[in-house]
């Protein structure tokens, strides 16, 4: 019965088309193998990049109300809880324009950060000095200070804040 194969000596179908078994399965196993070395580096990558992300917008806050307390001579705080941080804290209820906005650490993914200063409060004075300060933005469970993945801000006694 011919269905429009054809044989040569050899007993071999001539035109023959698709995939063995055998290369589907090596095809598969190593994209398998691909995918179990790809997906941890693209979480740590996601994790790093949550933690950077989380310490710019940070830094960003810190900067902005060192200048807001020069340019408006008065006191701007800022303070920060392990999940959030408030910009221009409004201690005395006098309605400035930026007054109490909070900046949620749910944002960035599952981010945290911590401090030792207390209250987590960093006031800016008129003259833009502030306390000197740590705060360490982490991602997961934070074993040591400022452990991998983590990014630490500093703030020295004339106010400026770096990002190590």
């Amino acid at each position: 019965m011919n269905m429009g194969a054809t044989f040569n000596k050899n007993k071999q179908f001539l035109g023959q088309q698709g995939f063995t078994l055998i290369e589907l399965m090596v095809t598969i196993s190593i994209a398998g193998i691909l995918m179990a070395i790809a997906i941890p580096a693209f979480s740590s990558w996601r994790q790093s990049n949550s933690v950077n992300a989380a310490a710019s917008a940070l830094m960003t806050s810190l900067k902005q109300a060192r200048h807001l307390a020069i340019a408006e001579n008065r006191n701007v705080i800022v303070r920060v809880s392990p999940t959030q941080w408030v910009f221009d804290l409004d201690k005395n209820n006098v309605g400035a324009p930026y007054a109490n906005r909070t900046i949620a650490m749910s944002q960035f993914g599952n981010v945290q950060q911590s401090t030792a200063v207390a209250n987590g409060d960093f006031t800016f004075t008129s003259k833009g000095t502030a306390g000197t300060g740590n705060i360490c933005i982490y991602s997961g469970v934070l074993c040591a200070p400022c452990a991998s993945p983590c990014k630490s801000i500093t703030i020295n006694g004339i106010g400026r804040a770096y990002k190590q």
